[in-house]
């Protein structure tokens, strides 16, 4: 299993669209169903997905955080669950 830094590392790049280019880890090819590509950047390269999140106060997030930060808190809250799942809060 990934550990808490690990799963950060694999989603910031993605969020904040640096030049790495991370492999796709979900879904993964089986019998019958062929992914092609194998990173992101064959997929979407060079998008900011982070500036596209609304940038005002959301009032029904803890703190009234913008929605940039909504996404970043719930990456933090994947990282140390058993593969990205937490049984108890979905």
């Amino acid at each position: 299993m990934p550990t808490r830094l690990s799963w950060k590392r694999r989603c910031s790049p993605i969020f904040n669209s640096s030049d790495a280019d991370p492999p796709i880890v979900a879904p993964v090819s089986k019998e019958g169903f062929a992914i092609k590509r194998t990173a992101v950047n064959a997929v979407s390269k060079g998008k900011d997905i982070s500036g596209k999140f609304y940038g005002g106060a959301m009032p029904a997030s803890p703190g009234d955080m913008t929605g940039k930060e909504v996404v970043l808190h719930m990456i933090s809250k994947i990282a140390p669950a058993n593969k990205g799942f937490d049984p108890e809060t979905g």
